[in-house]
């Protein structure tokens, strides 16, 4: 009979220890802790991992609620885990969290030695400190795999204070991520196991006990609310089931033998290691056998780079399995009875050889890359943690400078100018983008990236949050793309059907398209149009949907009994439609996750990505669907009599009121310019692109014409100064122009600004400008937008450029005109009224102001741009409006009121900038006059009431 491992340990648990060897210990556990740090080693970018990692210390940082506010992958510590990213908050807390994680996880990989008490223990520990430093994830996992070893190895007749630091660390990394949540909940199941075995309540209480203590008192200490912790729980169940269902990628044939030779050969030395023979060492042998089973399924569902992290894994839970075979840790003598020895000499001779090639499948085969596991412990890690702990300075200064370069690459100046200090969402897995840019972001609950919204719950999560008007943002970014072949409008998809009626295009920027939120707009549901059953490979027509509707669809696809199985042991059996659509008879095809569709996803037309989300919002048909074909991978995997297509409609989203969407898709279709231009004069450089935007470098003095054509309407085009030129670039400024050059006449200018982003930051990035071109300008006028140099007239910084240009042709438009083509009568504007507002000329007229002009004989009607400075509604300043009115004087000084308008941008956005109105004149006698008033608004305060006239044509 093979002696109880509480037994066997008990008596050498109470030898005292010497000097030497406590200071051996001491100095073991430095040297692990010191292994185990892991610094930051890159910065955060608007990748998709990157992305999510960089939001979680965000999210600490910003104080969000778990549960409720956010339902990431993570628990609030996930900072920690994820922290090798590094995204500019909690460096130090993040130090100093790692450190003292990394020392309690340390403690329990020495401990699990200690107990042990053989040289197989010491062996586990050498593989521990091999694999480590090449996988920054690893030591989570195992602080819960020796904890639960702690828990169910540890001798005496009641739990001890190692014990209770191993339930404690439990407790703590349950906050770390979902899965380590699902582990810990299997430990204490181990554990509790034990305790009904061994009839020994405490040893299963006391550990319970001190995890729910640790997992809520870390909870509260990071600000959360205890009320809160159902919806966390919910949330990681949710996210952890949809993992499984929908995030499979397959691997190749040999990684998957050797993953499935690894765990046959770890379950053989489980099986040899005779942990299975009593009910005593029973718990700790379904605890190895379960853990193995879940690193499997980590590893094996998605098949990407977490197969290696497997490999790492297993190499050291063999070493873990030999450390804890009972001729190891239970004293049993050497002349052991021969089924013994026989199992001895097996599990040497499976076990050499596994870990060998565990080992190499870690390093991707690749013997190069074996020997360099070994070299990542010494010197570079050593080096990089000391100057860590010594330095945590000098190790965040060139973190600090890549994350200014990723800011500056990321910049956003158009969409920055359009939010202000708004709250803004993401819709795409990007969202790094946001902060970046140091936007207002405010997620939807779960906001990690679309693709990460798999599962019905965090899908209603989603749809509960867009439409609330008191919750949803008032901008939403988007960048519809996907992973994984999968159908992009199944992302989240019950959050962008909502989000196109609630939301209104504005502009786009590089690949990201700006929405506003459309107050009192409503989202309707989707509405049923037909069920149908289908047969795998049954090519089904798709309905036609009414006029001004999209069609939309949902699968049913339950797994048969086989599937299921495979479902649970490997991962669901992928699921593929094929659709072909009525342009050029095209075909596509996406990969199905079933527990994604049951919620109804757009379907037709087909949205690839932006361009066809906003010919949503036009006229154009778009690519609509005519056929689907559902492809099994395997048909044996789903339950053919149960394989449903419902059909929906809903509603096309309504066209933007206050824009043309035809701008949006035309800057996507020419992002530099819809016009080749006549020529170019600059000092080259070789600059053609900036932030993976392209540009034309019109390096002042310089300038770039066009031709221009009957209709042309007005200009709309970006510009600004290269970010060399004021980092670390003196510029002292460029001045940009547009001019009409008319054969014959006059060069006109229409617009003039002078940019310094040196003096001023509001003058740095790219700006945007839309400029309307006269009416009747004769044949052969040219655009002219030329580039001019600051007042020391030096050009050595002055690499300015153009970009995004877009003539368009429209019809009579009271915006196209500008000035003053009558001068006012005597006294006139005040000396000194006259400046420049984004970049055109304006009057100042500060209440009160009253402005009398004559009326040319045969007038008709008189065209009036109005408005008031940024400046009086912006930052501290706090205006109650402006009244602007117009009324007719006539000879015998009588009035008949005209036109009256309240101005009031504080409150309202839509009376921001330069307000155009368009007014007819009554018959008038000889002598009359215009009379142009503005005053108070109805608090009756003239602070800040800075309102200009720029406009004022009488016709």
């Amino acid at each position: 009979m093979i002696p109880s491992p509480t037994a066997a340990t008990a008596a050498d648990s109470t030898r005292p220890l010497g000097w030497i060897e406590w200071l051996a210990r001491v100095l073991g556990w430095g040297l692990l802790t010191f292994i185990f740090i892991t610094p930051p080693t890159q910065v955060m970018d608007w990748g998709l991992d990157s992305s999510n990692y960089g939001t979680y210390a965000w999210m600490f940082a910003t104080g969000k609620k778990f549960g409720t506010d956010v339902v990431p992958m993570t628990g609030p510590y996930g900072f920690l885990f994820y922290g090798t990213t590094y995204a500019g908050w909690l460096f130090t807390a993040r130090l100093v969290g790692d450190v003292l994680l990394k020392c309690f996880l340390a403690f329990i990989i020495l401990r699990f030695v200690v107990l042990t008490r053989s040289w197989a223990g010491w062996l586990c520990l050498a593989v521990v400190v091999i694999c480590v430093p090449n996988i920054p994830e690893l030591p989570y996992d195992l602080g819960i795999l020796f904890a639960g070893c702690n828990l169910l190895l540890s001798p005496g007749p009641r739990p001890r204070p190692g014990d209770w630091i191993a339930a404690a660390l439990l407790g703590f990394l349950a906050l770390l991520k979902g899965t380590q949540l699902t582990l810990v909940l299997a430990t204490l199941g181990a554990v509790g196991l034990r305790a009904v075995l061994e009839k020994k309540p405490a040893w299963f209480l006391v550990p319970l006990a001190v995890c729910a203590a640790s997992f809520l008192g870390f909870w509260i200490a990071a600000g959360q609310e205890p009320l809160h912790l159902a919806g966390y729980v919910r949330g990681i169940r949710a996210l952890v089931q949809g993992y499984n269902d929908t995030m499979g990628l397959d691997e190749d044939a040999f990684t998957r033998l050797s993953g499935l030779t690894i765990v046959a050969g770890l379950g053989g030395s489980l099986l040899l290691s005779g942990l299975w023979r009593d009910r005593v060492r029973l718990p700790l042998f379904l605890f190895l056998a379960g853990f193995l089973f879940v690193k499997w399924k980590h590893g094996f569902v998605r098949a990407d780079g977490h197969v290696y992290i497997f490999f790492y894994f297993c190499a050291v839970l063999l070493a873990a399995v030999w450390a804890l075979r009972p001729p190891f840790f239970s004293g049993e003598p050497a002349a052991a009875p021969l089924p013994a020895r026989a199992s001895r000499t097996g599990y040497a001779a499976l076990g050499v050889p596994l870990l060998c090639f565990t080992l190499f499948a870690a390093c991707e085969f690749w013997d190069q890359r074996f020997y360099a596991i070994f070299r990542a412990i010494l010197p570079h890690q050593a080096v990089q943690n000391f100057r860590y702990l010594t330095s945590p300075a000098a190790v965040r200064a060139p973190l600090e400078r890549d994350l200014a370069q990723n800011r500056i690459a990321a910049d956003l100046p158009q969409v920055r100018n359009e939010i202000g200090d708004a709250t803004i969402d993401f819709f795409g897995y990007e969202q790094g983008v946001l902060l970046l840019n140091g936007f207002n972001y405010h997620p939807r609950p779960m906001g990690g990236g679309t693709f990460n919204v798999y599962h019905p719950y965090l899908q209603q999560l989603n749809d509960a949050f867009i439409r609330d008007p008191a919750r949803r943002p008032a901008f939403q970014l988007m960048r519809l793309a996907t992973i994984d072949d999968r159908l992009p409008s199944g992302d989240d998809p019950l959050t962008l059907n909502a989000l196109l009626s609630l939301y209104t295009p504005v502009l786009i920027q590089r690949d990201y398209l700006l929405f506003r939120d459309n107050p009192g707009a409503a989202a309707p549901r989707p509405v049923k149009l037909a069920e149908l059953a289908v047969k795998p490979g049954e090519i089904v027509p798709v309905p036609e949907p009414p006029p001004g509707q999209m069609l939309l669809f949902a699968l049913r696809a339950p797994p048969s009994v086989l599937g299921w199985l495979r479902a649970a042991v490997y991962r669901p059996s992928p699921l593929e439609a094929e659709v072909v659509t009525d342009r050029f008879n095209r075909h596509y095809r996406y990969r199905l996750p079933p527990t994604i569709l049951k919620a109804p996803v757009i379907l037709s037309p087909l949205l690839h990505d932006n361009l066809d989300v906003i010919r949503l919002y036009g006229h154009d048909p778009g690519e609509r669907v005519r056929t689907l074909r559902l492809l099994p991978q395997d048909e044996r995997m789903f339950d053919p009599d149960h394989l449903r297509v419902i059909f929906y409609t809903l509603p096309r989203p309504p066209p933007p009121v206050d824009m043309d969407v035809q701008e949006i898709i035309t800057y996507m279709k020419f992002p530099l310019h819809n016009r080749a231009p006549l020529g170019l004069q600059t000092e080259e450089t070789g600059i053609r692109e900036l932030n993976k935007e392209p540009v034309s470098l019109v390096h002042a003095p310089g300038e770039i014409t066009y031709p221009l054509e009957r209709d042309d309407q007005q200009v709309i085009f970006s510009y600004g100064l290269m970010p060399q030129t004021y980092d670390p670039g003196q510029t002292d400024g460029v001045e940009f122009f547009v001019e009409v050059l008319s054969p014959g006449g006059p060069v006109m200018t229409l617009f003039r600004r002078y940019l310094q982003p040196v003096t001023d930051p509001a003058h740095r990035g790219m700006q945007r400008a839309r400029v309307y071109l006269p009416p009747g300008l004769p044949a052969g006028s040219v655009l002219r937008l030329r580039t001019g140099s600051g007042p020391a007239a030096n050009g050595a910084w002055d690499q300015s450029y153009i970009t995004r240009l877009q003539i368009k042709a429209g019809g009579a438009d009271p915006r196209r005109y500008f000035g003053f083509n009558v001068a006012p009568l005597a006294p006139g504007f005040a000396a000194g009224a006259a400046f420049l507002l984004d970049g055109r000329p304006v009057t100042g007229v500060h209440p009160p102001t009253e402005l009398h002009f004559p009326l040319p004989a045969g007038a008709r009607r008189v065209v009036a741009g109005f408005g008031l400075m940024p400046g009086a509604y912006t930052g501290e300043n706090r205006t109650d409006g402006v009244e602007f009115a117009f009324a007719l004087r006539r000879p015998d000084g009588s009035l008949a009121p005209l036109a009256r308008r309240h101005l009031d941008p504080l409150q309202h956005a839509t009376d921001r900038g330069i307000v155009t109105l368009e007014l007819a004149l009554p018959d008038f006698a000889k002598g009359s006059q215009l009379v142009f008033t503005t005053g108070p608004g109805p608090a009756g305060s003239l602070s800040w009431d800075w309102a200009v006239l720029q406009t004022l044509h009488i016709e």
